[in-house]
């Protein structure tokens, strides 16, 4: 017999553990307050359709199922005034949340079906953000792999009970500068054991953190990666009211991006006031995890030289650039 669909098919299965990664102020929550509004539009989730691709899924889920939030980090306020700028969530019994409420020692279960209970007295809740779930830890040991998959056990337990998918939000590791965790399941603060345990896993980065923060995109990346399937890259930014939604981007930018990454932490590491010919730049190009083309290189130049982080000294033959001495 094949595994019920879950409330999202092809992501977020039936009574699993889903994790979103992303440090402070990558716009997780936001991301996420904006996807639930869309699936309780009946527009899917990170374009993944709630109801399915079958004719039989479609009529096993014919509707979204019933969400809700336990908020282990923020305020009732400060949530309440992001649930506002959403139509289809901003009715309390549409979308019920609850602060929580710390367990005592090894209790986490007794306290989530808790939690549960007092969202669920209108409608059952199906699916459930926990906003930092690794609070929940009534110890707070996330690098402890014993401790970790202990928490996981007991919400899992939950899961099956009371037959809930969960999407947990979780920070990111700590990164030295030009740093980077390909692989979502590694960049989750603590012991692996929570990659290990969740299904889907999502992942949301912030643009340009090597440029001054005036210079920075609002744009996010939002790497899709659900069990057992090839990843996916979408892409969201911000509108004027504050809410972060998904964008139409084309898909040359995802290789760009991680080859504007090595080459600005090549020249990083360069000394102040060096100098470089367009030769040398077209072999720091060469040399990269995956080589790319002068072309691709010229287009990473000029971005530099605009914002300054490149100088240019010289022309046609004795053209140089150079990195600018700190001011």
């Amino acid at each position: 017999m094949s595994r019920p669909i879950g409330p999202v098919p092809g992501l977020f299965q039936r009574q699993s553990i889903n994790l979103m990664i992303g440090s402070g102020g990558s716009g997780k929550t936001k991301l996420i307050l904006n996807q639930f509004n869309e699936y309780a539009a009946g527009r899917g989730f990170l374009k993944h359709s709630h109801a399915g691709t079958t004719d039989a899924q479609r009529e096993q889920q014919p509707q979204p199922v019933h969400m809700g939030a336990i908020l282990c980090t923020r305020t009732r306020d400060s949530f309440s005034d992001q649930v506002a700028k959403y139509p289809f969530l901003d009715a309390r019994p549409n979308f019920p949340y609850a602060l929580w409420v710390a367990a005592e020692k090894h209790d986490e279960y007794d306290a989530i079906v808790a939690a549960h209970e007092q969202l669920s007295r209108v409608q059952p809740v199906k699916l459930l953000l926990i906003e930092e779930i690794q609070s929940m830890m009534s110890n707070y040991k996330p690098s402890d792999p014993k401790e970790v998959r202990r928490l996981c056990r007991a919400l899992q337990q939950f899961c099956v009970a009371k037959d809930v998918a969960i999407l947990g939000t979780v920070p990111t590791a700590k990164m030295k500068r030009g740093e980077y965790y390909p692989k979502l399941a590694d960049r989750i603060y603590g012991s692996v054991t929570w990659g290990q345990e969740a299904e889907s896993l999502i992942g949301v980065e912030e643009s340009d953190l090597h440029l001054p923060f005036a210079k920075r995109s609002m744009r996010r990346r939002v790497i899709v990666q659900p069990q057992d399937q090839a990843r996916e890259i979408l892409y969201a930014d911000f509108d004027s009211d504050g809410r972060l939604g998904l964008i139409d981007v084309d898909v040359p930018m995802e290789e760009e991006s991680q080859t504007r990454m090595e080459l600005d932490t090549r020249l990083e590491g360069a000394a102040a006031g060096g100098t470089f010919t367009r030769s040398e730049l077209d072999e720091w190009g060469d040399s990269l995890s995956t080589p790319v083309s002068p072309r691709t290189v010229q287009r990473w130049i000029e971005s530099r030289v605009e914002i300054g982080l490149l100088g240019v000294r010289g022309a046609t033959r004795s053209l140089v650039y150079f990195k600018p001495l700190p001011q």
